[in-house]
């Protein structure tokens, strides 16, 4: 029979480089009493008890537990592949996590999960409280044996453990009352929250040249709009934009335009890229983008020390509908001086060139980056066929045509063929390029924006922010209309949303094959949980099986390459610097992505791809797959860099 165990550790403060710092001593809690091994005088001692803790018959939880597990391997990194063992079986779970589901099947996400804000909302459990003076100083405690530590050094570490397991039970009670199946998913998100703290325990460095170009980029941008907008009274002359005077002016646009006025919670013109968006407004728009280039030279001022320091971004495992989210972390000082990391914000970096380029390899490796083709797309193909018995997109995948150009031919009334014949210059490079802006590109925007149940308006807005493509209201709304007739199942599957809402503004849903529960979510927010539910299960159950081949699978090409990013379906990674061994690397993320999603989704497995590129210098949203046609690496993936023809690196 599985016992529940929680176990915590305390450690030296955490630092920039070291996010999974030299442990002090690992405490527990179990039915049975509690325990405190002191790490740094009984090492080996402490080493046997977690070996035995992770092989045993044991629930393992904690608060942060990805945290704890990534301090045990970082310690002991022997006890490496039972960790992923352990977690592959369901037997680590983390608290936070827990929570988290929690709060998402109810609709009542918070904004803070530490241990003392969670412990709180649950009544009868114990008091857990930051002002213990030995909270942040058991490093003083690591030439001192246990017996001879002050009592609230050792109140607080049996504390912690003792509400942990607490927590727990309150948190399975909880769960009884939502639905039996409410926590099903637990450990695969949990196991989703290890890897990634291991990607932000590698980091990833910066190039100090590449750094001051992007910040001098971003302040010409500034400087562009700023005489302008000063001007015409956006801009205070301090710099500091206007915003009551943006307030009245974005009235004024929306009424020349004939456009509802988007508002805030509080009643006010509401400022946002979308909202400016669907104006069409040109100094509103100089306006949001002058606000968005004060705020990226802030964050660039992160990226100068990534030169001497990785950049640790902090990696939230768990949103609403089961995707990840990113952010820089704490960026306050702790003891040292220095904050606790370099974090930056890694998954939605800017299209545009500069962000991505400030990153580069360490020396001796490359940058590897795969990523999964149209995955959101694919899975809405997939949900609509679970959901309805059929789907035409997962036809058109599956017979590996293209979906947009599929999408586009209906919008050009011609077949499939002659779309791709124009696409490949049969007409000539001016009917190519007309087909490919006037066509493909609005279908590809499409397919991307409407099966999320997105309005015409915000779908203009979009297009024009994200893609640079300029729509009407009319237009978009016959380009809707073409889209809901190339695929027949969106009717239907719009129809089957209404129904689960069943005319409420909000319903709970629960995700397909995950079993996991959203509530409080309206129109928009169904139709897209759906299918970014299932990709985000994907991505994150390929990214654990990429991650133990990087670091316990001694047999697999990817033994010793570390994960250093992860952009919701693609994962950058580093690499050896050398032909044959970054090919062996790409192709088994590949296939660990392809096979996957396969065991997801597996009626949609012939339509299922992820492509590897790999980048010598810098990162960049450029990179797509290369393989050298002659030369001494002849069939090998090479750099983008490089030249295809030879398969060497190109001169200059």
């Amino acid at each position: 029979m599985i016992e529940l165990l929680s176990l915590d550790t305390e450690t030296k403060l955490i630092e920039p480089g070291v996010q999974a710092p030299p442990c002090v001593c690992v405490q527990w809690r179990t039915s049975r009493g509690t325990g405190i091994e002191h790490a740094q005088l009984e090492n080996q001692r402490t080493r046997d008890f977690l070996a035995t803790v992770l092989e045993g018959p044991y629930l393992i939880t904690g608060h942060n537990t990805a945290f704890d597990m990534s301090v045990v391997c970082a310690n002991w990194p022997e006890l490496t592949p039972l960790v992923f063992a352990a977690y592959e079986e369901g037997r680590i779970t983390c608290s936070i996590i827990r929570e988290q589901l929690l709060d998402i099947a109810e609709g009542s996400r918070h904004k803070t999960y530490d241990l003392e804000s969670v412990a709180y909302r649950y009544n009868g459990l114990p008091p857990v409280s930051k002002a213990n003076p030995w909270r942040l100083r058991y490093w003083e405690l690591r030439a001192t044996p246990v017996a001879q530590w002050p009592r609230e050094a050792l109140d607080y570490a049996r504390g912690d453990v003792a509400v942990q397991y607490a927590l727990h039970e309150a948190q399975s009670a909880r769960a009884r009352g939502i639905a039996p199946d409410a926590l099903e998913d637990e450990s695969r998100q949990s196991a989703a929250d290890f890897w990634l703290k291991l990607v932000s325990a590698w980091g990833v460095h910066t190039n100090a040249k590449e750094v001051e170009r992007y910040y001098q980029l971003e302040r010409a941008r500034l400087d562009a709009y700023r005489a302008e907008l000063t001007a015409a009274g956006l801009v205070r002359p301090n710099g500091v934009r206007n915003m009551e005077a943006a307030q009245r002016l974005m009235e004024q646009a929306c009424s020349d335009a004939d456009i509802t006025l988007p508002t805030t919670a509080g009643g006010k013109p509401e400022l946002s890229e979308d909202a400016i968006g669907l104006t069409g407004h040109d100094l509103l728009t100089k306006f949001q983008k002058y606000g968005a280039a004060k705020t990226v030279l802030s964050r660039i001022e992160r990226l100068r020390f990534g030169d001497r320091y990785p950049i640790q971004p902090r990696f939230t495992c768990l949103q609403g509908t089961g995707r990840t989210s990113c952010s820089q972390g704490d960026p306050r000082p702790g003891a040292t001086g220095l904050p606790a990391a370099y974090g930056y914000q890694l998954q939605n970096t800017a299209r545009k060139e500069g962000p991505k380029e400030c990153f580069e390899p360490r020396p001796g490796c490359w940058f590897l980056s795969c990523d999964y083709t149209g995955m959101e797309l694919r899975a809405w193909a997939f949900v609509c066929f679970k959901l309805l018995g059929e789907s035409r997109l997962m036809e058109v995948l599956n017979s590996g045509k293209d979906p947009h150009t599929d999408l586009a031919a209906g919008m050009a009334g011609i077949d499939y063929l002659t779309a791709t014949a124009l696409i490949h210059g049969s007409q000539g490079p001016e009917r190519k390029d007309f087909f490919k802006s006037k066509f493909r590109q609005t279908a590809k925007i499409a397919n991307f924006g409407y099966p999320g149940g997105m309005g015409v308006k915000r779908f203009v807005a979009q297009a024009r922010a994200e893609y640079g493509v300029i729509l009407s209201l009319d237009e978009a709304t016959t380009l809707r209309q073409q889209w809901l007739t190339n695929w027949p199942e969106a009717k239907p599957y719009f129809a089957l949303v209404n129904r689960l809402l069943d005319g409420n503004d909000t319903t709970r849903i629960q995700h397909l094959l995950s079993n996991r529960y959203r509530g409080g979510v309206g129109y928009c927010e169904v139709a897209n949980s759906f299918f970014q539910g299932l990709a985000a299960d994907i991505a994150k159950e390929a990214g654990f099986r990429i991650a133990r081949a990087c670091y316990v699978e001694t047999g697999s090409p990817l033994y010793g390459c570390r994960v250093w990013n992860f952009v919701h379906d693609e994962f950058l990674l580093e690499v050896p610097a050398e032909p044959a061994r970054a090919t062996l690397a790409g192709w088994e993320v590949s296939r660990i992505m392809v096979q996957t999603a396969a065991r997801w989704m597996p009626e949609l497995e012939a339509g299922i791809s992820a492509e590897p590129a790999l980048m010598a210098k810098r990162w960049t949203k450029s990179a797509d797959i290369k393989i050298a046609q002659s030369g001494p690496f002849k069939g090998c993936l090479i750099p983008w860099e490089w030249d295809e023809a030879t398969g060497l690196a190109k001169e200059g």
